[in-house]
């Protein structure tokens, strides 16, 4: 019963938001009290102010003296050679499996143990 009206209305409102923002595109006035400017060339009125301004005064130049800027290049530390990392076992085998853990959906029981880094 309700999802009719509901799909209606919907299809309804997304219609007015489409032509609504169709008429903002195309009208910038469109939500607005202002009434649409006018169109006037305004290039005359332009060259015309640009050529009663006094002309701008040239900036001003600062002399320095020439800076040479020169780098070392830094020399590389030699990379440290990484040592090699073994894991040992570090615990007792013990059972991992349905039967050891309550929430576990497999069927299968397994045995394991932890292991810890040693140094070589």
């Amino acid at each position: 019963m309700w999802k009719p009206i509901v799909f209606a209305s919907s299809m309804l409102l997304g219609g007015a938001a489409a032509a609504l923002a169709i008429s903002v595109q195309s009208d910038r006035t469109t939500l607005t009290r202002y009434p649409p400017p006018g169109v006037e060339r305004t290039l005359e009125s332009v060259v015309r102010v640009q050529a009663s301004l006094p002309a701008p005064a040239p900036s001003p130049v600062v002399a320095m003296d020439e800076v040479l800027i020169v780098g070392k290049r830094r020399v590389a530390a030699a990379a440290p050679v990484p040592r090699p990392v073994e894991f040992g076992p570090c615990s007792e085998w013990r059972d991992l499996g349905p039967k050891a853990l309550a929430d576990s959906l497999s069927v299968e029981q397994h045995r394991v143990r932890a292991l810890c880094l040693t140094p070589r």
